[in-house]
Order: C-alpha cells, then structure tokens, then sequence
C-alpha cells in the first residue's frame, strides 16, 4: 500500500495477547511470545533499514 510521497505502509500482523486464554502461567508465556515476535521483527525492520 503506498501512502503520502511515495512511502511504503507495511502492516504487522500479531496474535492478540489479550485473547490468551488458559491458566495464568499460560496467559504469560503467551504474552510473552507475542512480546518476543515484535521485539524480532523491530529488530530485522531497523536493520534493513539501515543497510540501505
């Protein structure tokens, strides 16, 4: 999708830790995964960025 001036708009699709379902530990660990995954994908965005 391109937006103003020509940027590209990328959409990030993540499993909504709010919808956890389970016993507390397991709401946690699945907080915490959805945590993780955002956390890599910054990651990998702000290092292809920077390489250009």
């Amino acid at each position: 999708m391109e937006t103003a001036k020509g940027r590209k708009r990328e959409h990030w699709g993540f499993d909504d830790p709010a919808k956890a379902e389970g016993i507390e530990e397991e709401e946690w660990t699945f907080f915490q995964l959805v945590r993780d995954e955002i956390s890599d994908k910054l990651k990998c965005f702000a290092n292809c960025n920077y390489k250009k």
